[in-house]
């Protein structure tokens, strides 16, 4: 799980079991040498917070005892780093930016779009903070099973308990928004299910690994812009592995050749050019995860 995703675990975690339970979090900085990590890599990391030293692990058990005798304390995280995350270059998990580059291009376009917003930033790797816009969001689809419906809806149950929330006159501001967001989740699926039926399939062949799949989806995607409605995209995917700390150049050099294998024949069939790909920011060679960005123009 992402360290955004945990911060706001341990802050819905607090509010949804009090009063029995609290919740808390430590945020730990270079406590333990990785197993891939030589000692002065591990040296040449927790030099480069602003305490230069180490974590004392210690000292993360005196946090852990500090939460466990002040009863008053929840839905907090202690952030026991050295000082690390004061100098990330990305935000922090509490404050983190609202908007990326990819929801801002799509913002600037508008007339460029004329079909559902959400069709302009298409995401193969979950919710993501680089497609999201002031006026725009992005899509989640499955590489492999397409597009993910709300589980349930089928059931006679939810659909009448469903039915009754979206008309009820005497609904909370909560249950409005509520049921708001799962209706524009039921007419995204259905739109994006009615586009990827109309789907030519494609001829190119494309090799099996994660990242090449996740590129055949894209190239499908990209060549139903017109049912769509879109004439300017932004698709995002990860791909992992890159957390090498040592020889990375060395290490990138072996797997690039999968980059290659997947985008190469993602050019939309019919098309005298493909889709520009691009890698967005990552945290060097400590980041196990490449984000590569497909610009459909």
């Amino acid at each position: 799980m992402s360290k955004t995703g945990l911060y706001t675990l341990t802050k819905t975690s607090a509010m949804s079991l009090a009063p029995k339970i609290r919740v808390n979090g430590i945020a730990p900085g270079p406590t333990i040498k990785n197993k891939r990590q030589t000692e002065k890599h591990f040296k040449k990391q927790y030099y480069a917070t602003p305490l230069k030293q180490q974590v004392d692990v210690n000292e993360i058990c005196g946090a852990v005892d500090f939460f466990i005798k002040n009863s008053s304390i929840t839905g907090q995280v202690l952030a026991i780093d050295s000082g690390q995350s004061l100098s990330w270059q990305t935000a922090t998990p509490a404050n983190r930016a609202g908007t990326g580059f990819g929801g801002r291009l799509i913002d600037a376009l508008p007339g460029m779009n004329s079909g559902l917003s959400l069709a302009g930033n298409i995401s193969l790797s979950g919710n993501n903070s680089f497609q999201s816009g002031a006026a725009t969001g992005s899509y989640a689809i499955n590489a492999n099973s397409g597009v993910k419906t709300i589980d349930g809806f089928n059931d006679d149950l939810f659909k009448r308990s469903f039915e009754r929330l979206m008309t009820d006159p005497a609904a909370s501001t909560l249950q409005t928004v509520y049921g708001s967001k799962i209706q524009s989740a039921i007419d995204a699926g259905e739109f994006f299910n009615s586009a990827l039926g109309q789907a030519t399939p494609l001829v190119t062949p494309f090799a099996g690994d994660s990242f090449s799949v996740a590129m055949k989806r894209i190239a499908e995607l990209a060549s139903l812009h017109e049912q769509l409605g879109v004439t300017r995209q932004t698709f995002f995917v990860t791909y992992g592995g890159w957390d090498h700390h040592e020889d990375t150049l060395g290490q990138q050099a072996n797997m690039l050749p999968a980059l290659d294998a997947g985008a190469g024949p993602a050019r939309p069939e019919g098309r005298a050019s493909g889709p520009t790909l691009r890698r967005a920011s990552t945290r060097g060679s400590m980041s196990s995860l490449m984000k590569i960005v497909v610009v459909q123009f």
